[in-house]
């Protein structure tokens, strides 16, 4: 389970990197961009998908890292307050499915996450290739993430 204090510093980095990269987007929308900004803001949205998918940790953290790679590989990747939601969705089903042995299906997350299941396999897919579909973190790196975030 989370920890209140986690939810809100990854709100808060989610957030500042959304303010931050404002200025940087391209003005096209991706598959990433939903058709408005979701009610539901980026913690509740979290809080949201941990407490169903009983998500740990571990599995937040390799959303981090799969994120820092894309910002690294990709430095125009849109992080704005349309797609944030859908990108955090995909980037934890990613997580689990490499971080579990039986994770729970595509349907359920997109259920979870207020999509269709075939939006949710064309995410899950783009956020593949972004990562040239290099998805093994090695102890070092993990260990780093987590001392970052006080884990």
């Amino acid at each position: 389970m989370l920890n209140a204090a986690f939810v809100a510093e990854l709100d808060h980095w989610l957030t500042r990197m959304v303010h931050t990269n404002c200025d940087k987007q391209d003005t096209k929308d991706t598959i990433f961009h939903g058709v408005e900004v979701p009610e539901m803001s980026i913690a509740n949205y979290i809080e949201r998908i941990a407490t169903y998918a009983e998500l740990d940790m571990s599995e937040f953290i390799l959303c981090v890292i799969y994120f820092k790679r894309i910002q690294k590989l990709h430095p125009y990747f849109p992080c704005s307050h349309r797609s944030m939601h859908r990108t955090i969705l995909s980037l934890l089903l990613v997580a689990t499915k490499m971080h579990r042995d039986r994770p729970f299906s595509n349907r359920f997350y997109a259920k979870l996450g207020g999509i269709s299941s075939f939006e949710l396999a064309r995410l899950e897919r783009c956020v593949l290739q972004l990562l040239d579909y290099r998805l093994f973190v090695s102890v070092d790196e993990y260990t780093h993430e987590a001392n970052c975030w006080d884990v």
